[in-house]
């Protein structure tokens, strides 16, 4: 038996991957030499395969940086790490994230590449997703995803003139004349078209005429959410929620003359009824879910990586050693609830998971503070959802 360099296979995209026997003898080495598995089992993993991007959006919480992309050390040992790291579980997760994942596309077919090939070998099911702004979408792509079964959602704000104002092409080029006309193709290869629109707070009273624009040129799904970091005065929120409510009139609207078109919030989840989080913190950042930075660096979330205060605090390793930062780790899995002092006699404390630890420590300097924008989405979403009749 010969020695040296892992064999490697040509795949059907022409990338280069390592060979079925190969890719179990380096599993085997990383988790010979990795800690002993946590208690929580990670089952979704926040993939930055680069900072690079396309786009200056003015509201990005990574801003602008020098581009970073992952190597294919980085991209192999970390998906070995998901599925060691996922334990017992065999439906996991694995979002592409940026940056924007298709100025790196070969990372990225590389990436799903690996986590099919792991899937076949273990039984394990990992479901593919991205997020990407659309411009560098073709049709061969668009095609080459859904062979693989890579799921992406759009970032489109809304028609030109809202989506223009705050996402800008480093070219100069209208970000929404790169993406919006390629909607009938895409539809082609994903006939489900989500989009996230990221609420700037002078657009919040455009949101109604937004999300109607968007749905007839082939938008199906909306996440609606508002963006973060900013100021928001009282009005611009009063706005905000007015729009959310004639979108919520809109889109029921839509669902009863028989139109394809998704908002959760209009949707009964039987799996969270009141009193959910009574007892529970957290949005799951670090204890079910972490994000591998571009360096190989473990952290709790993507957004978690954005806050210059918490991309030390709660690094919790690499992808070579493993989880070793134990007292991170436990901290933002935490579900000690006397820690939300300021949660306690809120009316939605058995109802609110406490928001997110990344704009709670970004706005209050701790995980456990909440960020007062994060306060008012909650308390808005629990009276609309009330309003609707929707648990």
């Amino acid at each position: 038996m010969t020695t040296g360099a892992p064999r490697r296979s040509t795949t059907s995209s022409g990338h280069s991957s390592l060979t079925a026997p190969d890719a179990r003898r380096l599993a085997a080495a990383i988790g010979s030499r990795l800690p002993k598995s946590p208690r929580y089992p990670i089952t979704h993993l926040d993939f930055l395969v680069t900072t690079d991007c396309n786009h200056e959006c003015d509201y990005c919480f990574y801003g602008r940086q020098t581009p970073q992309t992952m190597t294919t050390d980085v991209i192999e040992r970390s998906v070995a790490f998901l599925v060691r790291e996922s334990g017992p579980q065999a439906e996991l997760g694995l979002l592409l994230f940026g940056g924007e994942p298709l100025c790196a596309w070969d990372e990225s077919c590389h990436t799903v590449e690996r986590c099919i090939a792991w899937g076949t070998q273990t039984g394990k099911r990992i479901s593919l997703d991205m997020t990407t702004n659309g411009s560098l979408l073709t049709e061969e792509r668009a095609r080459w995803l859904a062979r693989n079964g890579v799921k992406y959602l759009l970032s489109l704000d809304g028609l030109r003139p809202t989506h223009d104002a705050h996402r800008k092409r480093r070219d100069g080029a209208s970000s929404f004349d790169s993406s919006a006309p390629l909607l009938p193709m895409l539809k082609r290869y994903q006939p489900w078209q989500g989009t996230r629109i990221t609420v700037h707070p002078d657009q919040g009273g455009l949101l109604p005429d937004n999300v109607r624009g968007l749905h007839e040129l082939g938008i199906n799904q909306f996440l609606i959410g508002a963006a973060t970091g900013l100021h928001w005065e009282d009005d611009q929120l009063e706005a905000y929620a007015a729009g959310l409510r004639a979108v919520a009139r809109f889109v029921r609207e839509r669902r009863e003359q028989g139109g394809h078109i998704r908002w959760t919030m209009l949707e009964d989840d039987p799996t969270r009824p009141l009193g959910y989080a009574k007892g529970h913190w957290g949005c799951g950042a670090g204890r079910s879910r972490a994000c591998i930075s571009p360096e190989g660096e473990i952290h709790g979330c993507a957004r978690l990586l954005a806050v210059p205060a918490a991309r030390e605090r709660y690094r919790l390793g690499d992808v070579w050693s493993g989880i070793t930062r134990r007292d991170a780790r436990a901290e933002l899995a935490s579900e000690d609830t006397s820690r939300r002092v300021e949660c306690a006699t809120c009316e939605l404390a058995d109802d609110c998971m406490g928001g997110c630890p990344a704009t709670n420590m970004e706005s209050t300097g701790g995980i456990f503070g909440p960020d007062p924008l994060g306060c008012w989405c909650a308390r808005n979403s629990a009276s609309l959802r009330r309003e609707l009749g929707v648990r």
